[in-house]
């Protein structure tokens, strides 16, 4: 193929190995190749297909992402180029992109949690959306399970320094929750709720199961946390026992009729260890 700087429309036009491409991965081979020939034309290459201008072009992309996906897509352009060509041709190209290794890519490792200071509940707040913000402080505050908050009405809730609000908990138990007024003012902000304090934007009671999966999404992709509703249930369960409250208060508090789940369960485990980005506290 002649050398030349390709337009976006030229490019849309190449033809790669795969005819059946995602347009997102089509979009993003003809790009590699437009990037490439700029490069060629740039350093007054005339040969299209040098293996060695091809491993100078592409050492350039430090990113493993990027530079995995423009090699797979100069490949591809160049397997069906090479399509009509002699077999040892074929043979040729193909063991000369060999040589050209593709970059490991490493995930970032995502940790988990027994339970969060509230410092750092702060910290995982402030980097979700505002909404799921709202859910994480209150699932915290409140110590409720997330079946309970989702379930929790405008008229359980009621005004003193803070809001105090109506549970109906695991065998009907009813007790009561407080969550900062702050908070409740926020939510109501936020959320505009009609009858329910936490409602999908159209207006429905959440689901139990695609709330849990959005606050683990959100934590992972955001801030490398492998943290679940439940994981702020225990953080709360941590606060109160550090601020001096008996494991018998704190199992009222979570609506436990066993003090000895509150006790297996709830109060152990590790915060976040520094190399997680969120420092350890102290234990105490």
């Amino acid at each position: 193929m002649k050398v030349k700087v390709l337009s976006k429309k030229q490019a849309r036009r190449l033809q790669f190995r795969n005819d059946k491409l995602l347009e997102t991965s089509r979009n993003a081979y003809a790009t590699a190749v437009r990037h490439y020939f700029r490069y060629l034309v740039d350093h007054k290459l005339t040969d299209d297909f040098d293996i060695e201008s091809i491993r100078a072009w592409i050492s350039g992309f430090r990113n493993s992402n990027t530079f995995n996906t423009y090699l797979q897509g100069i490949k591809s352009f160049y397997y069906k180029q090479f399509e009509h060509k002699s077999a040892v041709q074929r043979l040729k190209m193909r063991e000369s992109f060999e040589s050209i290794r593709r970059i490991k890519t490493v995930k970032a490792k995502v940790y988990k949690l027994d339970y969060l200071p509230q410092s750092d509940i702060n910290k995982l707040a402030a980097k979700t959306t505002e909404r799921i913000s709202c859910i994480i402080n209150a699932l915290f505050w409140t110590g409720c399970r997330i079946s309970e908050l989702i379930n929790i009405r405008l008229s359980d809730c009621h005004f003193q320094d803070a809001v105090l609000i109506k549970i109906i908990g695991k065998g009907n138990k009813e007790r009561y929750v407080h969550l900062p007024l702050s908070e409740y003012k926020r939510i109501i902000r936020v959320f505009k709720p009609k009858e329910y304090l936490f409602e999908n934007k159209n207006g429905s009671k959440f689901n139990r199961s695609h709330l849990s999966k959005e606050i683990k999404r959100q934590a992972q992709q955001r801030c490398r946390l492998d943290v679940h509703a439940h994981t702020l249930r225990h953080s709360k369960a941590m606060y109160l026992k550090k601020k001096g409250m008996s494991a018998d208060m704190i199992a009222r508090a979570l609506g436990h009729s066993d003090v000895t789940t509150t006790l297996s369960y709830y109060l152990h485990g590790t915060p976040g260890a520094k190399e997680q980005g969120i420092p350890r506290e102290k234990n105490g």
